[in-house]
């Protein structure tokens, strides 16, 4: 083991005890002598050195690397992944033209949101009519704005909804909305009539798939974002929003570490021609895949099923295209000359829905439950996986981890009602999670 100085002081005093011993006489140790200054001089010149010696050892091992894990990288054919976008739906509103399908939008029109970031159509898409029955509607006790109950309406803030056949008739005629989330909207103040009923509503809306141009997490977002056209189309409204599921997928550069995360997961791992570990090497790989799960001997002797997962996405499955195109960079790379294309299976995991229900937690916040949901995701996104067990007890200890950032409380208690068991998904499910369900605040 080397011993190396661990500071420029170690250097300093090691040069002036080295003098005072050659030249006894001499004393470098006092403050501002000639000896002492020219000691500590070098001493500081010399621990520089040290130092650079101490790097370069972190980096001569593939665990310790920093600067040069892209280089250990490159050795084993393992490079840094680039950034991804995000996918999703936009929706949008306006009014249909008198000219038949003169209301669109088409494949490629370009969409802005408020931090710069562009979007694309990647669909043609028409404004269509859309008519909706026995609505529920309500007045607030504090007011006179009503609120209606539509289950996923996809309507922008100030859309124009008309109603009728309402059960408070001065609500017939077209109001502007303001969105409260996916399945309720607010209209504006009505004086008089009944304070709740149900009423038929008129929409003129459609929705159309989307893709983000810049790249990264900074593309993924929430549900209900709004999202600006560049161009304008005949009577269709400029600004509209995204879906209920948000635009997920986007992910940012490799990190380093990751980097080297992958580099030990290849090394403790040997790759043999066409094994486990050949495969999830290469399809770690490719942009946006965050894990993958290999399953030999599926659905036959013979045959091998590989399931990627793109963890952040909504579901954290890829699409059938984008499964090809992985199979395709399989066959072209690695599949061995004596096994068949067909063989290779490159599929989507189902979903399996995992519902959590907790009657109880102390302390019960608004800020508690968002920690709460956010710790059952990222347990969600790092041990569950196709075909893996997920215990009641990894789903405890993340509940019981959570933090209040408001009041710096940690869970002091709590009763999660459901699940009562493990969950024990078949060989092709991916447990996700599902609706979480909170005591009222």
């Amino acid at each position: 083991m080397l011993e190396l100085p661990t500071n420029a002081q170690q250097v300093k005093l090691r040069i002036k005890a080295d003098i005072r011993s050659a030249l006894p006489i001499s004393n470098p140790f006092t403050s501002g002598s000639w000896l002492g200054t020219l000691s500590d001089a070098i001493g500081e010149r010399i621990y520089s050195f040290y130092y650079a010696i101490v790097q370069l050892i972190s980096e001569l091992f593939p665990d310790t690397t920093t600067m040069y894990v892209q280089r250990w990288a490159s050795i084993f054919n393992l490079s840094q992944k680039g950034a991804v976008g995000s996918t999703g739906t936009w929706n949008y509103t306006g009014s249909i033209s008198i000219t038949p399908g003169a209301s669109k939008v088409p494949s490629g029109a370009i969409l802005v949101d408020t931090n710069g970031n562009t979007y694309e159509t990647t669909e043609s898409t028409a404004l269509s009519y859309r008519l909706l029955t026995s609505q529920a509607f309500v007045r607030a006790s504090s007011g006179l704005t009503f609120t209606v109950t539509s289950t996923n309406h996809k309507l922008p803030n100030g859309a124009i909804v008309v109603f009728s056949s309402a059960t408070n008739t001065d609500l017939n005629g077209s109001h502007a909305v303001t969105v409260i989330d996916a399945n309720s909207f607010s209209v504006a103040v009505i004086s008089s009539g009944s304070a709740s009923g149900t009423a038929t509503l008129a929409i003129t809306s459609q929705e159309t798939t989307i893709r983000s141009i810049s790249a990264g997490s900074l593309t993924n977002l929430a549900p209900l974002t709004n999202l600006t056209l560049q161009s304008s189309f005949i009577a269709v409204t400029s600004i509209g929003t995204i879906n209920p599921s948000g635009l997920t997928g986007g992910v940012d550069i490799e990190s380093l570490p990751d980097l080297r995360s992958r580099l030990l997961l290849r090394l403790r791992n040997p790759v043999a021609n066409f094994n486990k570990a050949q495969i999830e090497s290469l399809v770690l790989q490719q942009n946006g895949i965050t894990r993958v799960f290999v399953k030999p001997v599926t659905p036959a002797v013979g045959q091998v099923t590989i399931y990627p997962l793109t963890d952040g996405s909504t579901p954290p499955i890829p699409s059938t295209e984008r499964n090809q195109q992985i199979k395709d960079v399989i066959v072209s790379t690695i599949l061995p000359a004596d096994v068949s294309e067909s063989d290779v299976i490159v599929a989507q995991a189902a979903q399996l829905a995992v519902p959590i229900t907790l009657t109880a937690i102390n302390p019960n916040t608004i800020p508690m439950q968002n920690s709460i949901t956010a710790s059952l995701t990222q347990l969600f996104e790092t041990k569950a996986g196709v075909g893996v067990t997920l215990t009641v007890d990894d789903i405890r200890s993340a509940i019981n981890s959570s933090f209040d950032i408001n009041s710096k409380l940690s869970v002091i208690s709590f009763t999660l009602t459901a699940p009562a068991a493990n969950i024990t998904p078949s060989s092709n499910q991916l447990p996700i999670l599902g609706t979480v369900t909170y005591p009222a605040v």
